[in-house]
């Protein structure tokens, strides 16, 4: 990288911290009820601008996602709602650390793409009370997928957690589930046993779609009626990959339920 654009970098990155520091004073708790959209859209346009002509690709394409959202906003003249106010101080929040990183080592390129991709699916809709959120069930016993999940799946789920099968009865004996996501390799039941136990016990979650979670091509029970709406995963696990068989389980559980 050459002096001259290490320099416009460093200098941009000063300017930017200070229209930060102009949204942040905007997004102050007390502001919350009188939010001057249109000073905030002012800030963003500032922040695009500078970004993209400093080569900050990723800032600017985040923020130019979030002017967008302004205009909308603005355009549809309602009252700003906590769960909008919450998605912009997310974004201030991002932006502001990517700032600081990038003043440490200029040759960063911070990821946006979750950020991203909550600010293009935004809706108030969205952000309904945990109650309407669909159900999930999580079964494994590492930890760590929990967090995975619930991550990138934790929007449009309410998830409830357990390390086992055995657990997992007995859980699905009192609710019922969207869908169940489920390592397949677990101690004392594993994913096939207890998929059988669903499919043909008195469970309520006997039609319940699942995705099974494995590092290996497990050999199966014969009977084709233990895997209706069932689907297989590898690990590790994908964002994408997850959400796409997230949505083809739901989808396939509306068909059926309206094909009978």
């Amino acid at each position: 990288m050459e002096e001259f654009e290490i320099e416009l970098k460093q200098s941009t990155l000063n300017e930017l911290e200070d229209t930060m520091n102009e949204l942040i004073d905007l997004l102050r708790p007390e502001n919350f009820k009188s939010l001057d959209i249109d000073a905030i859209f002012r800030s963003a346009h500032s922040l695009k601008g500078n970004s993209k002509a400093a080569d900050f690709h990723t800032i600017a394409s985040v923020t130019h996602s979030m002017e967008d959202l302004l205009i909308k906003k603005k355009n549809e003249e309602q009252k700003v709602s906590e769960s909008f106010f919450d998605l912009l101080l997310t974004f201030s929040d991002q932006i502001q650390s990517s700032i600081e990183e990038l003043k440490k080592d200029i040759t960063l390129m911070p990821d946006f793409d979750d950020l991203e991709e909550k600010i293009n699916s935004f809706t108030e809709d969205s952000s309904f009370e945990k109650s309407s959120l669909r159900k999930l069930l999580l079964v494994d016993d590492d930890i760590d997928i929990y967090n995975i999940v619930s991550k990138y799946l934790g929007e449009n789920f309410e998830i409830d957690y357990v390390s086992n099968a055995v657990q997992a009865i007995e859980d699905c004996k009192i609710q019922d589930y969207d869908l169940i996501i489920c390592d397949y390799k677990m101690p004392v039941m594993n994913g096939q046993e207890f998929a059988l136990y669903l499919r043909q016990g008195s469970s309520r979650n006997k039609l319940t779609p699942m995705i099974f979670l494995t590092a290996f091509s497990p050999k199966l029970f014969s009977q084709k009626s233990i895997w209706e709406n069932v689907f297989f995963m590898d690990k590790p696990i994908k964002k994408k990959k997850l959400k796409y068989y997230a949505t083809c389980a739901l989808q396939q559980i509306h068909q059926d339920l309206r094909a009978s």
